[in-house]
């Protein structure tokens, strides 16, 4: 309840209590998200470390959201990959939230290792990417589609064996493409994504596929080997003509 450092008492940064429904003890705060913030968390049931993801405040009773949360946990609870992060457990958090439990992966985003690097070596790329590669493939032979692939969504971890695995997470806006509800969701015109890396019909609102995580996956490889991004521009039109 109080901080071991200075003794000031511990407050929690979202509207809910503690221990999620009973199972899970929120410990640390790990980061905050578009749409969430993650917790490293102790699971009571199973005596195991986990991460919980949770609605950040802001969009508590916001209806549309808490359904794009909700897809993010049955996007992935169709995926069961060693490269793509693991799914647990979804439920209610207080009246208008809701929760998300993960696997606790111990790394370091692909972000955070470009940013030390700078740029990396053409082999370590090609053994990294080929693991994404291999995770975002399954996916879209489950029929989900990421729609947000950056080096922010990819985690670097130690394997046991003292190698490397990497893990695709965050399916926050993840298009599974059989799902009937996917149009109330998503609306002609509305752009998804982060800029430098969408492809050229995620730019313009258009209709978009597995293709537009290869785009993501193109440019975010170059981003790796060269230090920057193949395309530039300050606005979605600057970087649409970039591309063109």
């Amino acid at each position: 309840t109080t901080c071991p450092s200075d003794g000031a008492e511990l407050t929690l940064s979202l509207p809910v209590e503690r221990t999620i429904d009973g199972k899970y003890r929120l410990d640390r705060l790990i980061g905050k998200g578009g749409m969430g913030a993650v917790y490293e968390a102790a699971d009571l049931r199973l005596a195991r470390s986990v991460a919980v993801k949770i609605m950040l405040g802001r969009a508590f009773g916001d209806r549309q959201a808490l359904r794009r949360f909700e897809r993010e946990a049955q996007a992935c609870a169709r995926l069961t990959h060693p490269n793509i992060i693991t799914v647990f457990d979804f439920g209610a958090a207080g009246a208008d939230g809701a929760y998300l439990v993960m696997e606790l992966v111990q790394g370091r985003t692909l972000r955070n290792e470009l940013k030390r690097r700078g740029h990396l070596p053409p082999a370590v790329a090609a053994t990294w990417f080929e693991q994404i590669c291999e995770g975002v493939a399954a996916a879209h032979q489950r029929s989900v589609v990421h729609r947000d692939l950056k080096p922010e969504n990819v985690v670097i971890a130690e394997t046991a064996t003292g190698g490397e695995i990497l893990k695709v997470l965050d399916f926050g806006l993840a298009k599974v493409r059989t799902a009937s509800d996917d149009a109330s969701l998503t609306h002609p015109g509305v752009v998804l994504g982060t800029a430098g890396y969408m492809s050229p019909e995620q730019l313009s609102g258009g209709e978009v596929d597995h293709r537009a995580d290869v785009f993501a996956i193109g440019v975010m490889a170059t981003e790796a080997i060269v230090g920057q991004r193949p395309f530039r521009g300050r606005t979605f039109g600057e970087l649409l003509q970039s591309i063109e």
